[in-house]
């Protein structure tokens, strides 16, 4: 899956957001407990998109690609729910406006 922010509105923290919502829905209730993404090493704001968000590096030979992965307990430390810092409540006021 690509995602393309427009060149407008990067900066934003949109990508931080989105892959955030995402961790969330995946852990809360789908049954999910990590998640893999694989990029090029160009893509380095996507990278720190990912570190911020918690993945970590992945050990791997690969010289051209980033491997990030994301455990459901490494997103929610100690069985605590980021919903006091998600910015799904965020997003629910801003499109309210």
């Amino acid at each position: 899956m690509g995602i393309v922010i427009l060149a407008s509105e990067r900066g934003k923290a949109y990508g931080k957001e989105g892959l955030e919502l995402l961790a969330d829905r995946a852990f809360k209730g789908h049954g999910i407990t990590r998640l893999h993404n694989s990029f090029e090493k160009t893509r380095k704001a996507a990278y720190e998109i990912h570190k911020a968000v918690g993945f970590k590096d992945m050990e791997t030979e690969d010289q051209d690609f980033y491997h990030l992965i994301l455990t459901k307990a490494d997103y929610f430390p100690n069985n605590l729910d980021r919903d006091s810092r998600s910015t799904k409540k965020n997003l629910r006021k801003n499109f309210k406006n």
